[in-house]
């Protein structure tokens, strides 16, 4: 120990005529000493030698474990150990199912059980997904019963025969995300994951192989009565009826590489979610000319997020006069498109944030343009404004905009992606 310590750079001033004993160093100095310490397992090692060391330890381990993976360590002792020293804040847990690791699994969420009340989420990444249950020794779902506090839940790539049985009986679960469903899951059994399920606020499916279960959507609201929140990634094309969840407040539908959506879903939408939906968002969506009277009849909309709209009816989306939140990701470039926006802003008092994404072909001249003239606009505003421009690359131009804006009270100006409360990212859609 003395010739590790005594060989840090930092600990020099330690020569041999002034050796201390290392019990008489100070918290910093011992702190220094953990930061040479790269592997969390000799970290705990160090630790288990004096309480004092156990002490520092423990004042820096809740900080940056509030997320914890399965994989961290190897042993329960050394889990035990470190659960511990900051188990009290650890909020969410990640482990594999199905591979190298399940003999202590049943060891590893007991001690979740006994060190960790806070905990609230857990993720389960099923592998090895071609190997059948019954080969593995450990039930996941039957084990992670035991944890009463939890509250969220995801399954990713779960078999049929993993989750059919035990999911209904997570009676407690507000927010649940199964990423991906298995193509033999059968229809009765995909129903029965959702019974019990009157607490869950959030929602969010991957269907993946399991595309043939798009139509069973609108029987979930007799299961979910309290859904708020939905995401529906990588559906058929052919969905379109999304069932009436009476306290949905907030949707996001994610397909893949600019596809068309049913003309069907959007008139679904406009007729039964009209005077309840908030925050919609269209991800990797393409909405055709004919589409857009169905969307701009949400009049409730806070938030509205689309990946392709027609750029020659932008202005369109001045109907939506409850917008706080506007997101564009992709337009062609049409004439007096500043003009467009300017009606969007001024027909949307409540609006807070403009969000212009990295494919937006709008002419520098044309974006000069339609910063002078939100710049007329807001010399009195009193509501705060965020403007993002992720398409503008140049620093030149950059400059020159932030030039314009300079002097504007409660004006934000940025060149990169800034979410604001309304567009957060989805934390259970699994698309780049």
């Amino acid at each position: 120990m003395d010739k590790f310590i005594f060989g840090c750079p930092s600990f020099s001033f330690l020569s041999e005529k002034h050796q201390i004993n290392i019990l008489q160093l100070n918290y910093d100095c011992y702190s220094e000493i953990f930061s040479y310490l790269t592997k969390l397992e000799d970290k705990l090692n160090f630790a288990r030698a004096h309480p004092q060391f156990r002490e520092v330890l423990a004042g820096q381990l809740p900080q940056q474990y509030a997320t914890i993976q399965r994989s961290m360590l190897k042993t329960v002792p050394d889990w035990e150990f470190f659960l511990q020293l900051c188990g009290e804040k650890v909020l969410k847990c990640e482990l594999l199912y199905g591979g190298y690791g399940d003999s202590i699994t049943s060891e590893f969420i007991g001690l979740l059980e006994l060190y960790c009340p806070s905990l609230w989420h857990i993720m389960v990444l099923f592998v090895d997904s071609e190997i059948e249950v019954g080969a593995i020794n450990v039930d996941i779902l039957q084990l992670l019963k035991q944890l009463q506090g939890l509250k969220s839940l995801t399954l990713t790539d779960a078999k049929a025969n993993q989750i059919n049985s035990q999911l209904q009986h997570f009676q407690n679960l507000e927010t649940l995300d199964l990423d991906g469903l298995d193509l033999h899951l059968s229809d009765d059994d995909f129903l029965q994951l959702f019974h019990s399920k009157d607490k869950l606020r959030q929602l969010s499916i991957r269907f993946g192989r399991g595309i043939n279960k798009c139509g069973l959507i609108n029987e979930l609201p007799k299961y979910c009565p309290n859904l708020e929140h939905l995401t529906l990634e990588r559906f058929a094309f052919n969905f379109e009826d999304l069932g009436v969840f009476h306290k949905l407040r907030s949707l996001h539908l994610i397909l893949r590489v600019y596809l068309d959506m049913n003309d069907n879903l959007y008139r679904y939408l406009a007729g039964n979610y009209i005077e309840r939906l908030e925050h919609l968002e269209l991800k990797a969506i393409k909405v055709k000319t004919h589409q857009l009277p169905h969307i701009v009849k949400l009049k409730n909309l806070r938030s509205f997020a689309c990946y392709k709209w027609p750029s020659e009816f932008l202005k369109e989306l001045g109907q939506l006069i409850h917008l706080e939140c506007l997101s564009l990701r992709c337009c062609e470039s049409v004439k007096e498109m500043s003009d467009q926006l300017m009606t969007i802003i001024i027909n949307c008092p409540h609006l807070e944030h403009l969000k212009l994404g990295k494919h937006i072909a709008m002419p520098m001249k044309e974006l000069e343009k339609f910063i002078k003239n939100l710049k007329t606009l807001r010399l009195n505003a009193k509501n705060t404004f965020l403007l993002s421009l992720e398409f503008v690359n140049s620093i030149e131009w950059q400059e020159k905009l932030s030039d314009l804006t300079r002097n504007l009270n409660n004006f934000t100006l940025t060149f990169h992606e800034v979410n604001c409360q309304h567009c957060q990212t989805d934390a259970h859609s699994h698309f780049e």
